[in-house]
């Protein structure tokens, strides 16, 4: 019994000697360990001052501030480094350890970001720019753009403030020429929606969103960025060619398509900046429509109804003249020998006009001038009598 008790505290003894021995080893080797770690990686700066001085620049990689050099140059000082600069892999692999390559891969893609040339625009230490650029915007994209073609007469605000990722994604995009958001989106996240958009009546362009056919994005020669003065620009779908005729409407004439036209949209037809007859009562005045008495068409259709608004063969622009409405005025009277000529072609206005106004009269059938009976009603002078009984009067 004595011996088995011996044994054990003999036992016991060792044990604890040894948990002792282990927990001693166990402190030497983590000293032994962060004193190598401390000796093998120092601050590297005090080394590689004069490649990069982090420090001294306003922007830091993150992954320096948070993991250190060695998140990157993994094999840092070993004899065998797999790769260069004893990075932990190579090219844009190493980009990706923290970045999700998904964002930099879509429809369409920056030459660099699919070309792995990620350094080519950004520093990956440190950088005075923001988002580590290796300079700053739009030097950095007049590096590969050709920067003529940003400095026109006009400029686009944000290109002319060097603001290029206003309306692009640097890297990829889903959309053609890497806007970060659809066309028309990226017009209205500046430009008022409803100023462009909103109406009853909205231009073919604008609403399929291609803001581009008129405008330039970036600068031009022309006001409002046009990519044409107008109207050569209206004419590209308009065309010209039916417009171009010997008496022209003086706004037309002088290629101010935009005087009586909205270029985006409007509540009236035609795009129009006004509703007729208001529209044209802006250059023509309204007194010579102010009679009781008003043409028919001019109330249904407007002043389109006779008249051409750009261009016409004919005098004071008429489209169609008095007889096409009235094939047979006066017939049976002596006055239809007076005014219609047979042979004369085209609109029959100038010999109507001598007795009617075209537009409105203070007396019926929209005489000129005439007289008012005991009962009040105002009657035109003309005598319209069949003409045998004129003649019978006569002699």
């Amino acid at each position: 019994m004595r011996n088995c008790l011996f044994y054990i505290c003999f036992l016991g003894l060792w044990v604890r000697r040894g948990v002792i021995l282990v927990l001693m080893f166990l402190a030497f080797l983590t000293s032994v360990t962060s004193g190598h770690a401390a000796k093998s990686y120092p601050n590297c700066i005090i080394c590689h001052e004069r490649m990069h001085r982090p420090e001294l620049k306003k922007n830091l990689h993150p992954v320096i501030q948070t993991s250190g050099c060695p998140s990157c140059h993994t094999y840092a000082h070993m004899e065998k480094s797999p790769n260069p600069k004893f990075l932990l892999t190579t090219g844009t692999d190493l980009c990706w350890t923290c970045h999700a390559q998904e964002q930099f891969f879509q429809k369409v893609t920056h030459p660099p970001v699919s070309g792995g040339e990620c350094q080519r625009c950004h520093d990956v230490h440190s950088s005075d720019g923001s988002n580590l650029l290796v300079t700053s915007l739009p030097g950095l994209c007049f590096s590969c753009h050709d920067q003529e073609s940003f400095t026109g007469r006009k400029q686009h605000p944000p290109a002319a403030e060097g603001n290029c990722t206003a309306c692009h994604d640097p890297h990829s995009s889903p959309i053609d020429k890497l806007l970060a958001r659809p066309l028309l989106e990226t017009c209205f996240f500046c430009h008022e929606r409803a100023k462009i958009l909103e109406g009853t009546k909205v231009h073919g362009p604008v609403q399929s969103g291609m803001c581009a056919s008129c405008h330039e994005p970036h600068s031009g020669g022309n006001d409002k960025l046009l990519t044409e003065r107008v109207p050569e620009l209206c004419y590209r779908c308009h065309g010209n060619p039916g417009f171009m005729r010997n008496i022209e409407h003086p706004p037309f004439g002088k290629g101010e398509c935009l005087s009586c036209h909205d270029a985006h949209r409007s509540n009236n037809e035609k795009l129009l900046v006004a509703a007729r007859p208001e529209l044209c009562f802006r250059c023509h005045g309204d007194t010579d429509f102010k009679g009781e008495y008003k043409h028919a068409p001019l109330m249904t259709e407007g002043c389109a109804a006779c008249h051409d608004t750009h261009a016409s063969t004919s005098p004071r622009l008429l489209k169609k003249g008095c007889l096409d409405c009235h094939p047979t005025p006066h017939a049976g009277t002596t006055v239809q020998a007076v005014v219609i000529d047979p042979e004369k072609t085209g609109p029959v206005f100038s010999e109507c006009m001598g007795c009617h106004n075209p537009h409105t009269s203070n007396f019926g059938k929209l005489f000129r001038e005439g007289n008012t009976t005991d009962s009040g009603e105002q009657q035109g002078f003309l005598d319209e009598r069949p003409a045998d009984s004129v003649e019978e009067e006569v002699q």
